[in-house]
């Protein structure tokens, strides 16, 4: 879904139709589309769900707000709303967490002190809190930070017009967690198989890693990590080429490490400084070589 977050999924009266859940919905901004399930095998009856497309992420956290529990008219069922799953998306819930839609991850000037952070996206919305990302050895900033607002539709409007130096996007859940064998205490034999794959790749394409088209960085990250949402996280710092987490053949699921494709050595090493040892999720370190 583009852009992400923006599809709802409904569960309603089945007597609802489409121009229903449209009439009802279209308050909150342009609709793109709107799909009730039907049963083929039943004379095409709904199934009591359905899906609703905004064409803005706020759109629909603000629709979300203030139509879960609704009664449309004089139908008996009470509408429950939330964020529809992507449609490429590995997680098993049908559904998006508020939470996880409510926190954004930016880029900050190194100096800025989590009251600055604050100042700039408080117009927004309510903030629940704001953290400045820090090198855990010297305790400085790295030029990134965490803006948490009490409601999802203030992060979506939030991401949608806040200044485009922040490169602002939607944080990575906090629950979700890594593999045993890619946490903070890496192990000896989870490292050499690290230290390998790399010398694969160097091998593979020439020295460190380099590509005729720029530097390729080595990346460990959560098996929950999407393709989409490593993308956007690496595609804040300028000049990126490619993004790939490598798959499972077998179970399609991600093997929790992938590459990453920069046009210079200059931006590829801006990548890497800023972005290796964060904690993306909180609680879970990203190692980028």
């Amino acid at each position: 879904d583009y852009p992400p977050y923006s599809r709802l999924f409904i569960l309603c009266d089945k007597s609802l139709i489409e121009d229903d859940l449209r009439n009802a919905f279209s308050p909150f901004g342009c609709i793109q589309d709107v799909w009730v399930v039907r049963d083929h095998a039943n004379n095409n009856q709904s199934k009591g769900m359905a899906y609703l497309k905004f064409s803005k992420a706020s759109s629909a956290a603000q629709a979300i707000e203030a139509m879960d529990g609704q009664i449309l008219g004089d139908h008996q069922k009470s509408l429950k709303c939330m964020i529809a799953q992507s449609k490429n998306s590995t997680r098993r819930s049908n559904c998006i967490d508020e939470y996880d839609r409510a926190r954004l991850f930016v880029v900050c000037p190194r100096d800025y002190t989590e009251e600055d952070l604050k100042e700039k996206f408080v117009e927004f919305g309510s903030i629940d809190y704001c953290q400045i990302v820090k090198d855990h050895t010297t305790k400085k900033s790295k030029g990134l930070g965490y803006v948490k607002f009490n409601k999802a539709s203030a992060a979506a409007i939030a991401l949608e017009n806040c200044d485009a130096s922040f490169r602002a996007v939607l944080a990575e859940p906090k629950s979700t967690k890594l593999p045993q064998s890619y946490g903070a205490n890496t192990s000896a034999i989870a490292q050499k198989t690290i230290e390998n794959l790399m010398l694969d790749s160097v091998k593979a394409n020439g020295n460190r890693g380099s590509t005729k088209n720029g530097l390729r960085l080595f990346v460990i990250v959560s098996t929950k990590v999407t393709q989409e949402q490593l993308h956007r996280l690496f595609d804040i710092i300028p000049g990126m080429l490619s993004c790939k987490i490598k798959l499972n053949r077998q179970t399609g699921g991600s093997k929790g490490f992938g590459y990453v494709t920069y046009c210079s050595l200059a931006m590829a090493a801006y990548a890497r400084e800023k972005l290796n040892g964060i904690e993306y999720p909180i609680g879970n370190k990203l190692i980028v070589k």
